[in-house]
């Protein structure tokens, strides 16, 4: 019989088998299943860019948050009520601007302790001669702003939809540098899984559709079919051949020219017997025993 390399297949039942793949039988660091790559954690670069990530976060919350605050306490004078209501009494009221009920800011005709412009804090609710006398500072007892005619504006305080969207809009860029980072993340993750995936087998199981192809429909090959005999009864009824201290074989070679059957007649062997069939090509059988070069 003539031994030449050539592509092999292997038939395996439901049950499992003596048969094992060389990364079973190589032992395995310790603490750890056979076969399996050690676990690594997050890289260097990636700890790095998630530290970037977070600083920068942190620094745009905290310039968010407090912006507003910053400005009030910087570049405008904090009124009580009554203290506006004497400003306007002395006509240094050069513009006010309402927001709703809550909230009055404007400037000043001169400068009130190297501010000019003011915002009202402690404003009480419901004072009907406020707007009338923003409206008409010529009512009777109030000055005429010294500087021009006082601007009044009265706004809608914004709603809540409009503050949700500002406070989106604000984060869009770190949402988008964040998916940044988790894409990296996962394609390097990916990176370092692919190169333990040499050595693995790449074998396709075709096991919903069970070959149906038996010894009938291969032509000519009497002695291959007959010598698979064995092979397809030990596959039906392993346990007759068990108790006599039989082991399944290792796998059987077949040896031929391209178009000759082999494939047919490892299908036929799969039908006849009915257990899955496994296939694998040429290149995937040398890269599991030489290399990923051989399958490239």
């Amino acid at each position: 019989m003539t031994k030449e390399p050539a592509n092999s297949y292997w038939l395996q039942n439901n049950n499992n088998t003596p048969q094992r793949s060389r990364n079973q039988l190589r032992p395995g660091p310790a603490g750890r299943p056979n076969g399996q790559p050690p676990q690594r954690g997050m890289s260097s670069i990636n700890r790095w860019l998630l530290i970037i990530v977070l600083v920068m976060l942190g620094i745009y919350l905290y310039q968010f948050f407090n912006a507003n605050n910053n400005n009030t306490s910087s570049q405008r004078k904090e009124l009580a009520y009554s203290d506006f209501y004497n400003q306007i009494n002395d006509g240094n009221i050069k513009s006010a601007t309402i927001i709703g009920s809550s909230d009055i800011t404007g400037d000043f005709c001169s400068p009130v302790g190297g501010f000019s412009t003011y915002h009202v804090v402690q404003l009480p609710n419901g004072d009907p001669n406020l707007v009338p006398i923003l409206t008409q500072p010529s009512a009777p007892g109030f000055k005429k702003p010294t500087c021009a005619n006082m601007t009044t504006v009265i706004t809608q305080p914004p709603t809540d939809s409009s503050f949700w969207l500002n406070i989106l809009i604000a984060f869009l860029p770190f949402i988008f540098l964040i998916a940044i980072f988790v894409f990296i993340s996962r394609r390097a993750t990916q990176g370092q899984q692919g190169i333990f995936s040499f050595g693995k087998s790449r074998a396709k199981l075709i096991l919903e559709d069970r070959p149906s192809t038996t010894f009938a429909d291969v032509a000519g090959v009497d002695e291959a079919k007959y010598d698979l005999q064995e092979v397809v009864e030990f596959l039906k009824t392993p346990s007759k051949y068990q108790r006599l201290g039989g082991k399944i074989p290792r796998g059987v070679l077949l040896v031929g020219p391209p178009g000759t059957g082999k494939t047919l007649l490892a299908r036929a062997v799969a039908g006849e017997a009915g257990v899955p069939f496994y296939s694998m090509s040429g290149s995937e059988f040398v890269e599991v025993l030489v290399g990923v070069g051989a399958s490239r």
